[in-house]
């Protein structure tokens, strides 16, 4: 199966609507043909054997390149059903090692230097872990597919969000900058009062950039008491519905801005967007400049995500109850990350103190 012709490339499993799943050997057209061939499998696991194998005879493991490996690694994610952001996610932190190794090299030239050289150009020690555990899951996955003979990030150990934790603000802090946030809802020209709100739905409700960015109107029950909103993403790999309270102060901004709208209409609509809503880097703009002019230190919209977490657990929620807010489907991920590890033991700390000063432990 497969035939060995110079820059051919298999192609899917692709599901047809019958079921079956699909292979496309695509090769350079010949004359009389367009140089594509179909096969077809009962299953899909019979479908990535074959796919093996047909690659195993197409291309040698000496003579492929980094670039069409890591073009390979990104087909084989979605393969496996990864979503497409994390595929996104897996290219940005791959596709830098070209411009450091070449992407004409081979993959079997790819080694410990060439790494650390991609995680020294890195402008922030906490950005390290997830880039090099993206490439060692490449490296692993080209051993696998026997394009590497080697593992070159054997032993590397880098500082990351594992061991710092992320950015977060102070309880003054986040004082300083919650009075001017909501100052410029409620005052400010009509770009300043829509960044505010979107910025506010952030602190308070621990949304993640693209669940606030992707709300629409259907997502938003203002009318409910409490108020919540709907967020429909619970981790990278399932799926569930995930409810957070509003306060009502809150839930009259948002009510004013979705009022008369279709449910399927973007909260943060834009023109400009092929999407039809914000982009990440407009809630990113905005959070800085918000910092900057309440004085506060400057941190990303993943730090106000951090800044509620550490604040709930500084009110007694537990570490359950922080992983749903954040939407993590582990808890290892919340205390790793965001809480530490005393989460849970810091709340009984507490409730102890309430015994020895004459209240319940159940408070």
């Amino acid at each position: 199966m497969g035939r060995k012709r110079s820059g051919a490339r298999v192609l899917g499993p692709y599901q047809r609507a019958d079921g079956r799943f699909a292979l496309l050997l695509k090769g350079p057209p010949v004359p009389g043909s367009k140089g594509e061939e179909w096969f077809y499998f009962s299953t899909l696991k019979e479908a990535n054997r074959a796919k093996t194998d047909m690659e195993a005879g197409l291309r040698s493991a000496e003579a492929m390149t980094l670039e069409d490996a890591i073009g390979e690694y990104q087909d084989h994610l979605r393969t496996l059903g990864r979503k497409e952001s994390t595929i996104e996610e897996a290219g940005h932190r791959l596709r830098p090692l070209l411009k450091i190794v070449g992407g004409e090299a081979l993959v079997e030239q790819l080694n410990r230097r060439h790494i650390e050289k991609r995680l020294a150009g890195l402008p922030a020690v906490d950005s390290r872990r997830g880039t090099l555990a993206r490439i060692c899951a490449f490296c692993e996955w080209a051993i696998t597919v026997g394009y590497l003979r080697h593992d070159p990030t054997k032993d590397i150990e880098v500082e990351g969000l594992r061991k710092k934790g992320k950015p977060t603000l102070t309880r003054t802090e986040a004082r300083r900058l919650d009075e001017l946030l909501w100052r410029s809802a409620r005052t400010g020209n009509v770009e300043e009062q829509e960044k505010a709100v979107a910025i506010i739905v952030l602190l308070y409700c621990a949304l993640r950039e693209a669940e606030l960015l992707r709300l629409q109107v259907r997502d938003l029950d203002m009318d409910s008491a409490p108020a919540v909103i709907s967020v429909e993403r619970w981790g990278k790999t399932r799926k569930a519905l995930r409810d957070m309270e509003v306060p009502g102060e809150l839930a009259d901004l948002l009510r004013a801005r979705t009022q008369g709208k279709p449910l399927d209409a973007w909260v943060w609509p834009s023109e400009d967007s092929e999407t039809g809503h914000r982009e990440k880097t407009w809630i990113l703009k905005g959070v800085k400049a918000f910092c900057r002019a309440a004085g506060v230190q400057v941190i990303c919209p993943q730090g106000l995500r951090a800044t509620h977490a550490r604040l709930s657990r500084e009110a007694g929620a537990t570490a359950h109850v922080i992983a749903h807010q954040l939407g993590h489907t582990d808890t290892k991920v919340t205390t790793g990350s965001y809480i530490g590890t005393d989460a849970d033991e810091a709340q009984k700390s507490r409730s102890a103190l309430k015994v020895l000063q004459g209240g319940r432990a159940d408070g």
